[in-house]
């Protein structure tokens, strides 16, 4: 529990008394009660301490306090006293997504309450579950109200879907959905706040490593211990550039590294003789259903080019492939999903031919729904970039490896 000093440094602003209200269904009582805990119990980088975020606020050490409702609420025609109270006082909302919450009355009235207040950009996702085999598929698990910009006279009336933090899947996608919810609170990127992570831990790795040498030498051991001590305290030290990326084919890793932290980014890559496949999770790089790709989608491809450009003399031809799913566009949409694959696919060619790379050995296609490369809806929203080499030894991208794995 923190002590009086730090209840006051991370004391949310004025007019707030909580930093968050997290706003879940019963059914998914121990997610929402894990995801308190974590948030409240975060410590805010040294560095991002203090900084300035969206509205002008210092970030705060902790995120603390969060309120979380510890009781089931009984059916009522309104929201009680102090659930309106705490929507008021919180600067954020935090929604639990599932199927539960979606058909939740409570969950569904907290967000329409929460963005009648004027801070529906104030409100961050985490879906903990999904059924993915129905047509709504991930959308099932949004309440109707979190799927809408708000309207006094008609509330939800224009369809906006919100972006969320994804914990399904390992435990490498939850911590990168803790570190998009924590990124969001401080106003900062997933990236930034990632890279301080890793310093953070590269520092206590060193301490430890220092203590136990430390420890080694007290103890008598003999002088090989320490030294092997000492070479593991050198490979966590901090590289010179020119020390870090030798050979053409570690420059294609560090690239790739860099996409491992985008939030909500999905790629895998398979060869064949000449031939390489990336695909590209659409979901993560463009809204649902929409054709224009989000910025984090923009910078995933230009970093792709990035890769195409040092090979792209031995680059033969470019085919980017725009799949879909088979849930029919809602009206206004498009015609059809040819229209959805064939304009997503095209958002990537422009992208390609803008960071440098030969349109003439470019080519846009879409399948639509037609040709599916996997059996679950999801994965079929997807958009494919064909290379062919020259040669075999021209195709640095690694093989066969999937940086997010579902």
């Amino acid at each position: 529990m923190p002590n009086q000093r730090t209840r006051e440094e991370s004391a949310p602003p004025e007019p707030f008394q909580y930093w968050a209200f997290i706003s879940y269904s019963h059914h998914d009582a121990e997610w929402a009660k894990r995801l308190h805990t974590i948030l409240e119990g975060y410590r805010t980088p040294r560095r991002l301490v203090g900084r300035k975020d969206v509205d002008g606020d210092p970030v705060p050490k902790r995120f603390f306090p969060i309120f979380r409702d510890l009781e089931e609420l009984a059916c009522a025609p309104n929201l009680s006293e102090t659930i309106e109270t705490a929507l008021r006082q919180s600067k954020w909302l935090i929604v639990v997504c599932s199927p539960y919450s979606a058909r939740s009355w409570w969950v569904d009235k907290e967000v329409q309450r929460f963005k009648s207040l004027g801070r529906q950009d104030r409100i961050l996702c985490v879906i903990v579950a999904a059924d993915e085999t129905t047509a709504g598929g991930i959308i099932g698990s949004f309440p109707p109200s979190l799927i809408g910009s708000y309207n006094r006279a008609l509330p939800t009336a224009i369809p906006m879907l919100p972006l969320a933090a994804d914990v399904r899947g390992g435990r490498v996608r939850r911590r990168d959905a803790i570190l998009r919810l924590v990124a969001g609170l401080m106003g900062v990127t997933v990236d930034e706040l990632h890279r301080r992570h890793v310093q953070r831990q590269r520092i206590r790795y060193m301490s430890i490593v220092f203590i136990t040498g430390i420890l080694l030498a007290a103890s008598g051991l003999p002088f090989l211990q320490l030294v092997k001590a000492k070479n593991a305290m050198e490979l966590l030290k901090p590289r010179k550039p020119s020390q870090q990326l030798v050979t053409e084919q570690q420059l294609v890793r560090s690239d790739l590294d860099q996409l491992r932290w985008k939030e909500g980014f999905e790629l895998s890559i398979s060869t064949a003789d000449t031939v390489q496949e990336v695909t590209l999770g659409s979901d993560g790089m463009f809204p649902l259903a929409r054709t224009e790709m989000n910025p984090q989608g923009e910078m995933v491809v230009r970093t792709l080019s990035r890769i195409f450009l040092r090979d792209a003399k031995h680059l033969v031809a470019i085919q980017v492939i725009g799949h879909t799913d088979s849930v029919p566009l809602a009206p206004g949409m498009g015609r059809s999903n040819w229209d959805l694959g064939a304009l997503r696919a095209t958002t990537v060619v422009n992208l390609l031919q803008e960071s440098g790379l030969d349109p003439s050995k470019i080519t846009a296609v879409s399948t639509g729904a037609y040709q599916p490369i996997s059996e679950q809806q999801s994965e079929n929203r997807a958009v494919v970039i064909r290379l062919t080499y020259s040669d075999r030894a021209s195709a640095r991208l690694p093989t066969n490896e999937r940086l997010y794995p579902k």
